[in-house]
C-alpha cells in the first residue's frame, strides 16, 4: 500500500495559503478570475480556471473549489456536446449544490 500526502503547510510556494478578498476588491474581481481565456479568433477557450478563489460566494472554502471543478467540468462538457454558448455568469452557483452535474 502506498500513501501520498501533501505538505500544503510548509509548502515553500504556498505555505498552507487559501484566497482572501482584499479591501478595496470587488465581486467583479472574483468572478473575473473564473473567466475562461480564449486564443484571439478562438471558438472555444484555450484555458479554464477553478478553484475557491474564482467562487463569487464560497472562496476560502473546499466547498468553493469543488463547485468551481464542477462549473468547469460542465463548460467542458458544453463545449463538445452540440453548440458551445459561454454560461451565465450571473447565476447563484451556491443555490446548485452539486453544481449542475448529473449524477
Amino acid at each position: 500500500i502506498k500513501i501520498i500526502r501533501t505538505k500544503w503547510g510548509t509548502n515553500q510556494h504556498t505555505r498552507g495559503s487559501y484566497s482572501f478578498v482584499k479591501v478595496g476588491s470587488s465581486q467583479e474581481d472574483i468572478t473575473s478570475l473564473g473567466r475562461p481565456l480564449s486564443s484571439q479568433g478562438a471558438s472555444k477557450p484555450n484555458l479554464l480556471f477553478a478553484g475557491e478563489a474564482t467562487h463569487p460566494k464560497l472562496y476560502s472554502t473546499t466547498h468553493g473549489a469543488l463547485l468551481t471543478g464542477y462549473r468547469e467540468a460542465n463548460r467542458i462538457i458544453d463545449m463538445y456536446t452540440e453548440h458551445f454558448t459561454e454560461p451565465d455568469t450571473d447565476e447563484d452557483e451556491e443555490d446548485d449544490a452539486d453544481g449542475g452535474i448529473m449524477f
